[in-house]
């Protein structure tokens, strides 16, 4: 029985320390990323130094131009759009961020499914895990997945997820070109238009990470916009509803865009049913950033 728990402890050993120096190996390895979305993220949480900062899902990384902001508002800008994430990835980052810089306007794209409703909230700290000891990310990651807490002792598990795409991005651009803005140039002869849901449920965690995000710019002193983009053939704003009441609240402004007769019906604007292509993006840009120039100097 001796030797039994003997070995047991023996391979737990040479597990942990598999673990711990596959652990060093990936961190590296990740520090030497320069390319994809693994170079992007470091650029934008070392490196990157601008006034103004475009927070939101690929509806962000594809419709909004920082030059545009930064031609209307006389301030730096970079588009932080990532495809497939929400709010409770953009607070983690805006941490992450500011522990080297803090910008002085952050703009986030609103989409109902990443940033309000109900669905798996695990897909959003992907990129966060490895970044778990950076002050505040461990809070999100816990919070989140209440198992999360056990699984981050394993060095392997923060990087599990990404290590093709790590080993994918180890050189190469970080798609850095346009500050962080990605064109698309489709140009559809239709478009189905989008048949809204009856019922909408909200997701009481992303609403308190829209609150902490509020907060926190807040009390930082970062000016804060949120906007919602135009999405094709959709007629009603009503998946908002708790949003509004949120922005009324706390003061803050909201551009919506979401349904806006000229944009939401005006298929030259679009690439797909979700995304403008770059004629929207050019003329959507133009339209908030002289929306935002005039709210600030009212």
């Amino acid at each position: 029985m001796r030797r039994v728990a003997l070995k047991i402890l023996l391979f737990l050993g040479i597990v942990g320390v598999i673990d711990v120096l596959a652990g060093v190996v990936l961190n590296r390895l990740e520090d030497e990323c320069t390319g994809g979305d693994t170079g992007r993220i470091r650029y934008i949480c070392a490196q990157d130094t601008s006034d103004v900062l475009i927070f939101g899902s690929s509806r962000a990384h594809y419709h909004y131009m920082p030059q545009v902001f930064t031609d209307t508002l006389g301030m730096s800008c970079f588009n932080c759009g990532q495809n497939g994430m929400g709010v409770i990835f953009f607070y983690g980052l805006l941490q992450l961020i500011c522990s080297s810089h803090t910008p002085k306007m952050v703009i986030m794209d609103v989409y109902p499914p990443y940033d309000l409703e109900v669905n798996d909230n695990t897909q959003y700290i992907s990129l966060l895990r490895p970044y778990y000891f950076y002050q505040g990310v461990d809070s999100i990651i816990w919070n989140v997945g209440k198992s999360e807490k056990i699984k981050m002792c394993s060095s392997l598990y923060r990087y599990n997820s990404r290590l093709t795409e790590m080993m994918h991005d180890y050189h190469g651009s970080p798609k850095l070109d346009n500050k962080g803005f990605q064109a698309l140039f489709n140009h559809p002869n239709s478009l189905e238009k989008t048949i809204e849901k009856e019922l909408y449920e909200y997701d009481e965690m992303k609403l308190f990470y829209l609150r902490k995000l509020i907060t926190f710019c807040i009390d930082r002193k970062i000016e804060l916009f949120f906007v919602s983009s135009p999405r094709y053939g959709f007629e009603s704003s009503r998946a908002f509803a708790p949003f509004y009441s949120l922005c009324k609240q706390n003061q803050i402004t909201f551009f919506d865009y979401y349904c806006k007769p000229g944009y939401a019906d005006n298929l030259p604007l679009f690439a797909n049913q979700d995304h403008l292509n770059v004629d929207g993006a050019d003329y959507f840009s133009r339209q908030v950033a002289h929306e935002i120039k005039s709210t600030r100097f009212r």
